[in-house]
């Protein structure tokens, strides 16, 4: 048995290094933001071969983030993932299950075995540090529209090679985008053009990282609902702004998280607060304090950010350096390149206007070596 458990905490460990870790970039630009590479995944494709593609092209990139994930978990973690494992079928959704089962079939040749794949996509990356920002601003001379721009920002090596932008179609139609990590099937970047664009921040509720994870995956295993499969799901039957806020209010979520929401219209924003079982907080723009714009990191806006990790203040200072007349694209990545908000731990840098359907993502190997990421989960 002492055996199994040791194969077993293998086998969960590089699961993990997925979950954070499932994108490709080909190559590696030293000290320069980088455009992530695009693929397209076709819904009308078997689950089974959908992301084969996506998978194969980035295979000589895992091994960084699985030597993370195998330092993290251990027996106490495989045991509880074990019966997951045991009926993937009953615990993950289609197309989700079968998805997650042609990743493991096309990364086999490099570790990407089903159980790996199956713990990194049920375990939302808890100590991700973000930063999300939506504003308004003009698209052309008169017209004015949502500009929604985010950081993700993750301890984990390696990361960046693996960052990768998806756009999924059905019917030789565009569907919905998502930034992603290869094998890691679910969207925690993402848009619907035409009706609105989605990113989630973590939400720090203190705690170890142990037990941050056990109590992820006990949720799991009670029913929630894996956040990534949740807003891609979101992002599959969006047709509303209102009505996507609405269906984030009850559904029961693996992990405590903002999602915040950028829609079509302008004056249509929102940072949704949620615990694992409900809404406690919906934030619209039109109710913000800050006048012109909503900035959410991985604290509740309604209390201070902790002096220690305070990217909110240095955010919204650098907003109103920019000014409410010069939104635009440029401008915003500069205010997300500002450090602390830019760090180490940033792995990239995505834009969206779901007005016109605008989306890109640039992968930050320009992170400054100098500006620690801060791990929330080793704070006392």
């Amino acid at each position: 048995r002492s055996q199994y458990c040791c194969c077993a905490t293998m086998r969960v460990i590089a699961v993990f290094a997925v979950l954070a870790v499932c994108a490709g970039v080909a190559g590696v630009m030293a000290d320069k933001a980088a455009e992530a590479p695009r693929f397209v995944v076709n819904l009308d494709e078997p689950a089974l071969t959908r992301w084969s593609e996506v998978v194969s092209h980035f295979q000589d990139d895992y091994a960084p983030v699985i030597e993370y994930i195998d330092s993290l978990l251990g027996p106490k973690l495989v045991k509880l993932l074990d019966p997951i494992f045991a009926d993937v079928d009953k615990y993950i959704p289609q197309p989700y299950a079968d998805e997650l089962r042609g990743v493991a079939a096309a990364g086999s040749k490099v570790g990407l075995d089903l159980g790996r794949v199956v713990a990194m996509n049920l375990i939302y990356d808890l100590s991700a540090g973000c930063t999300s920002i939506v504003t308004p601003g003009l698209v052309d001379a008169s017209t004015k529209a949502m500009f929604h721009s985010r950081n993700l920002d993750y301890p984990i090596t390696g990361l960046r090679n693996l960052t990768v932008q998806v756009e999924f179609q059905s019917k030789n139609k565009t569907m919905y985008h998502c930034t992603t990590f290869a094998g890691y099937v679910g969207c925690l970047t993402g848009m619907r053009p035409g009706v609105l664009s989605l990113t989630v921040d973590e939400r720090d509720k203190g705690g170890s990282r142990i037990d941050n994870l056990v109590a992820a995956i006990v949720s799991a295993l009670e029913g929630a609902k894996s956040l990534g499969f949740f807003l891609r799901d979101s992002l599959q039957n969006a047709v509303s702004f209102d009505d996507t806020v609405h269906s984030f209010e009850s559904q029961r979520l693996m992990a405590p998280v903002y999602i915040i929401v950028a829609g079509a219209k302008d004056g249509e924003g929102v940072v949704v607060t949620r615990d694992r079982n409900a809404s406690v907080d919906n934030w619209f723009f039109n109710e913000s304090n800050y006048k012109w714009f909503l900035v959410e990191t991985n604290y509740d806006h309604w209390q201070p950010a902790p002096a220690r990790d305070d990217r909110r203040d240095v955010a919204i200072k650098a907003l109103n350096d920019m000014g409410e007349g010069n939104v635009s694209n440029d401008n915003l990545f500069n205010v997300l390149s500002t450090p602390p908000v830019f760090n180490d731990g940033t792995k990239y840098t995505a834009q969206m206007i779901p007005a016109t359907g605008y989306i890109n993502t640039y992968v930050r190997y320009d992170a400054p070596s100098d500006v620690r990421y801060v791990d929330r989960w080793q704070q006392p």
